[in-house]
């Protein structure tokens, strides 16, 4: 690309410059509140205070219960010790396996909202196939524009590349560029038009220093890991906008995913304390009794729980109209929370009912199953709205 073409069309005016310019600077803003907000998930909030004092104490102390029930158990329903623990301790470990994996999911979601892991060069070069991948923060530098003075953008290159502040960049030890070593050696069998990663050896570069060209293909692969390619301002805004739009979908699954983390934390935290306040170590089939019951109420009030959050957001809306499309991996953890409280519920309850001898506590599966069923759509009218 010439720097006639680069340097020509609608950007060149004043007014269109200027307006592009606010833009940006919104744009600059918004993100910046964007971040922030993906920054105090990233504190943890409540969720790491929880967390140690959730995994401490509780499990033990019900695995405990367990281990002392089993050996009872076995010799009044003449059934293999490991068979009862594994009917015990199912519900238990999928209790608290739910809330450490809702965090894993958020801490995930995290993780990928401040990476890209697409690059969209190697779509416009047809590299789907064989793409260089290199996950890109998300926040990508701000190049120097195109349309500004030509002569200003060669002076600013011809200085990065020419002076020692490219070491602000590029590693004094030439050992530690094996990174970008190994990105240069991979695009050599590329042309340069088809580079996928690499700043553009083109006409802004024709001032800089050719005397140590490793350095030069180092710093060219540093701008592009960076994304700071060449822009005019009508690309920069694009890719702005775009970068907006990224941020915003990413953080509306970043709320939910947290609300129902925080929220299926606190429940299964609150649970395990007044299980354990029902606990006196002194009668141990009065004490599994109260571990049974306590889960199996978890069993039966946690798939409403983590819905929780889509009801609040969707309250103005009937959940039940046809045609709705959920966000396919908010609804994978639904069902995943739901199926394991469904399970939890059948056995907790079968258990529950043998102990207690109430008949409608068998009932106890209906419920997380209702759940189920409407998280695949089968419930479709306006039967049980709280589900």
């Amino acid at each position: 690309m010439n720097e006639e073409k680069r340097t020509s069309g609608k950007t060149t005016g004043p007014d269109n410059k200027n307006a592009l310019r606010a833009y940006l600077q919104r744009a600059e803003v918004r993100l910046s509140t964007m971040h922030r907000i993906a920054g105090a998930f990233l504190g943890g909030a409540g969720l790491l205070l929880l967390l140690p004092t959730f995994l401490r104490d509780a499990p033990v102390q019900v695995f405990g219960v367990i281990n002392k029930a089993v050996p009872m158990l076995s010799m009044q329903w003449n059934l293999p010790p490991l068979l009862i623990v594994i009917a015990l301790g199912l519900p238990v470990v999928i209790a608290y396996t739910i809330p450490v994996y809702a965090l894993w999911l958020l801490l995930q979601d995290l993780t990928l909202f401040y990476f890209s892991v697409n690059t969209p060069k190697n779509v416009a070069l047809g590299k789907t196939d064989k793409p260089i991948f290199h996950p890109r923060f998300s926040l990508t530098a701000i190049p120097f524009s195109d349309d500004e003075p030509s002569d200003l953008k060669k002076q600013l290159r011809a200085i990065q590349f020419g002076s020692s502040l490219k070491h602000s960049v590029l590693p004094h030890v030439h050992k530690d560029k094996h990174w970008f070593k190994a990105l240069i050696e991979k695009e050599k069998e590329e042309e340069e038009e088809e580079k996928q990663v690499a700043l553009p050896d083109d006409s802004w570069l024709e001032e800089c220093p050719t005397d140590h060209e490793d350095d030069r293909s180092a710093l060219c692969a540093a701008f592009g890991l960076a994304g700071a390619y060449n822009h005019d301002l009508v690309t920069e805004v694009a890719k702005t906008e775009l970068s907006l739009i990224r941020h915003n979908l990413n953080l509306k699954r970043l709320v939910l995913r947290y609300m129902k983390a925080l929220l299926t934390l606190v429940w299964t935290t609150l649970l395990s304390f007044m299980v354990l306040a029902g606990i006196n170590d002194i009668m141990p089939e009065k004490d599994l009794i109260v571990v049974v019951l306590g889960f199996l109420a978890w069993a039966i009030i946690t798939p409403w729980i983590v819905r929780a959050p889509t009801r609040w957001v969707y309250r103005g809306h009937s959940q039940h109209a046809a045609g709705g499309i959920n966000d396919r991996y908010l609804a994978r953890f639904e069902r995943l929370v739901i199926s394991g409280c469904f399970l939890a519920a059948l056995i907790t309850s079968g258990i529950a009912g043998f102990f207690v001898g109430w008949a409608f506590i068998w009932l106890g599966p209906v419920g997380p199953g209702l759940a189920l069923a409407r998280s695949f759509g089968w419930l479709k009218h306006d039967l049980l709205r709280w589900l």
